[in-house]
C-alpha cells in the first residue's frame, strides 16, 4: 500500500467521524488510529529506500555521463590535433600560390565537416570546449596557409632577383665584347691604312 493512500485514508476517517454537537469534537476510535498510523510506520521504511535507491540510481547516471564526457572531450581534442598536424603537413609540401590557397581553403572546409560531424555526437557538457578546440584549429590552419604563401612569395621573388642578375651580367659580357670587336676593327682598319701609306710612298 502508498504511503500517500494510507494518509488520505486516515485524513477521510477523521473528517468523517461524528461531532459531539454540546463540545464539538469528534468521536475518534483510538485503536483504529494507533493500528493504521503502526501500519503507516511500517510503509515508512519502505519509502524511504525506494527514494535512495533513485537518488542512487540517478547519481551513478549522472556519473556515466561525466566520464562519457570527459572521455568525448578528450577523443575531440586528440582527432582535432591529428586533423591540424595533417593540414600542417601538407601546407608545407605546396609552394605554388594558387594550390596553396586552395588546398587550404579545402583543407578548412574538410576540418569543419568531420567537426561538425563530431560535434554533433557530443553532449552538452562538451560543446563548449568542443567549439574552442575547433575555433583554435581553423585559426592555426589560417596561420599556416599565411606562412606557405610567404615563403612561396619569397622564394619566387628571390628567383626573380637571380633571373636579373643573370641577365645584367649578361648583358654586361656581351657590351664588353662588342667595345673588343670594335677596337679591334679600328686596329685593323687603321693598320690597314698604315701598309697602304707605305705602299704608295714606296
Amino acid at each position: 500500500m502508498d504511503i500517500y493512500k494510507k494518509l488520505d485514508e486516515i485524513g477521510e476517517y477523521i473528517e468523517q467521524a461524528k461531532t459531539v454537537p454540546m463540545i464539538n469534537q469528534k468521536v475518534i476510535d483510538p485503536e483504529y488510529l494507533m493500528r493504521t498510523f503502526e501500519e503507516l510506520y511500517t510503509l515508512i521504511p519502505e519509502e524511504v529506500k525506494e527514494a535512495k535507491k533513485v537518488l542512487a540510481d540517478k547519481d551513478q547516471k549522472q556519473t556515466e555521463m561525466e566520464k562519457q564526457s570527459e572521455e568525448l572531450k578528450e577523443k575531440t581534442k586528440q582527432e582535432c590535433e591529428k586533423m591540424l598536424l595533417k593540414a600542417k603537413e601538407q601546407a608545407e609540401k605546396l609552394l605554388d600560390e594558387n594550390t596553396i590557397k586552395k588546398d587550404a581553403e579545402n583543407e578548412a572546409k574538410t576540418l569543419f565537416i568531420e567537426f561538425s560531424e563530431q560535434a554533433k555526437r557530443l553532449s552538452k557538457d562538451a560543446e563548449h570546449e568542443a567549439e574552442h578546440i575547433r575555433k583554435e584549429a581553423l585559426e592555426r590552419a589560417r596561420k599556416i596557409e599565411e606562412h606557405a604563401l610567404l615563403k612561396a612569395k619569397k622564394i619566387k621573388e628571390d628567383a626573380d632577383r637571380y633571373a636579373e642578375q643573370i641577365l645584367e651580367y649578361i648583358e654586361s659580357d656581351v657590351v664588353k665584347k662588342i667595345d673588343e670587336l670594335n677596337s679591334r676593327g679600328k686596329n685593323f682598319f687603321s693598320e690597314l691604312r698604315e701598309k697602304d701609306l707605305s705602299i704608295d710612298m714606296v
